[in-house]
């Protein structure tokens, strides 16, 4: 399309903001447990492994991913052990699905109810851009952890 110095500079600047990201956390990212979960009304799946979207990015932070919970599709069971400082939940819905439904039968699930990020309010509700692709997804995904882990926290 004849715009590659403009690619350039949007790669070279989402690649700066991660950098920055990185050294403005208030503790180093490898001692930030992070978990990235998708939700339908079928499944919870584990996504904060770096072979996914999100988890790539939050992997690229250095964030170490979430523990005790297998990659990719887990049980209701397993959400009380997620081994996560934060939680980031979003909805995959099909067009007959209601995405605030589905994530509002997940919240009101008393195992959800029962993590620890979750009872000290460090599970976030995110859009469905944690499950997409392209440089306008990820820097949306760099605005969620910057509003969640920054923000908030001052």
């Amino acid at each position: 399309m004849g715009r590659l110095e403009e690619a350039e500079v949007l790669i070279s600047d989402y690649e700066e903001r991660v950098v920055r990201l990185r050294e403005d956390l208030p503790q180093s990212p490898e001692e930030t447990g992070v978990a990235v979960l998708q939700v339908s009304s079928e499944y919870v799946a584990n996504y904060s492994g770096a072979d996914s979207f999100a988890g790539a990015i939050v992997d690229e932070i250095g964030f170490a991913p979430a523990q005790n919970i297998p990659d990719y599709e887990i049980s209701l069971e397993l959400i009380p052990d997620i081994d996560a400082d934060h939680i980031f939940v979003h909805a995959a819905v099909s067009e007959e699905e209601d995405a605030d439904e589905v994530l509002d039968t997940l919240l009101s699930e008393p195992l959800w109810q029962r993590n620890p990020a979750v009872r000290e309010d460090r599970a976030y509700v995110v859009g469905e851009h944690w499950y997409g692709f392209g440089l306008v997804a990820a820097n949306a995904v760099l605005d969620d952890l910057e509003k969640y882990l920054f923000e908030e926290r001052s």
